[in-house]
C-alpha cells in the first residue's frame, strides 16, 4: 500500500501547520506511507526544525519553510520553496 500511495502522491508533499499537532500527525504519516519528499511550513522555527529532524533521523528527505500563512507573500514563498518538483499532494 505505502508504495501506491506514494507514487499517487509523490514526489513532493507539502504540509502546513506542520510543526505540532495534526499537521505533524500528517507529516508522520506521509513518511511512513513512503512520499519521497516533504515540505513542512509552519510559522514557529523551532518547533518545526525539531519535526523536520525527527522525520530525518528516519531516513526522510525533508524541507522547511518558516512563514505565516496569513501574510500576503506566503504562498508565493511556499512555491518558491517547492522549486520545480511536483507537488503532488498539499495539507493544509
Amino acid at each position: 500500500m505505502s508504495s501506491s500511495f506514494a507514487e499517487r502522491y509523490g514526489p513532493l508533499a507539502v504540509v502546513t501547520g506542520a510543526a505540532v499537532g495534526m499537521g505533524a500527525a500528517f507529516a508522520r504519516d506521509l513518511a511512513g506511507r513512503g512520499v519521497p519528499s516533504l515540505l513542512l511550513v509552519d510559522r514557529a522555527g523551532d518547533t518545526l526544525s525539531a519535526a523536520a529532524d525527527e522525520l530525518r533521523a528516519e531516513g526522510n528527505d525533508v524541507r522547511t519553510l518558516v512563514v505565516d500563512l496569513a501574510d500576503p507573500g506566503a504562498a508565493a514563498a511556499v512555491v518558491d520553496a517547492a522549486g520545480e518538483e511536483d507537488v503532488g499532494l498539499l495539507v493544509s
